[in-house]
């Protein structure tokens, strides 16, 4: 099973670096993806940018960007979803919270606190606005 490990906020062109880099969090700025996952950001995205859930939203295989030998891909966070996170002011972000931790991916899970789902929409918010500000893209490692 693959997991979405940490963000990175990068150049495309470091995506192999990335990938086969010993120490990544080392050389490139990077936030813990703390238990998101696709399915979980394609439900952020339907909400921030108020269109419909689609669960094809992340599997566009033109972001793909590096699939290594040893289980690890680098695949880009769509530019639709940073955008539009980054249109929502802070004091949004807790409405955001509460409607994304209505969502399936969090439901079923008891580990996920409506404080848990606000805090990683903060964190995660963070590393879009990071990304924006620096002119570079934001990429999820996967390891399996």
């Amino acid at each position: 099973m693959a997991v979405l490990t940490n963000f990175f906020v990068a150049n495309v062109e470091d995506a192999e670096a990335i990938g086969t880099s010993a120490a990544p969090t080392d050389e490139f700025f990077s936030a813990k993806a703390g238990g998101l996952d696709p399915a979980k950001l394609g439900s952020l995205y339907a909400i921030a940018s108020v269109s419909p859930y689609s669960a094809d939203f992340m599997k566009d295989p033109s972001h793909l960007l590096y699939e290594g030998a040893s289980g690890v891909k680098i695949q880009l966070v769509p530019s639709d979803l940073v955008l539009s996170l980054c249109q929502i002011p802070d004091m949004g972000l807790p409405s955001v919270a509460k409607q994304w931790a209505a969502t399936d991916g969090f439901k079923d899970d008891s580990k996920w606190t409506s404080d848990s789902v606000e805090e990683a929409l903060k964190n995660f918010s963070e590393v879009c606005r990071e990304a924006l500000g620096e002119g570079k893209a934001l990429m999820m490692y996967i390891s399996s």
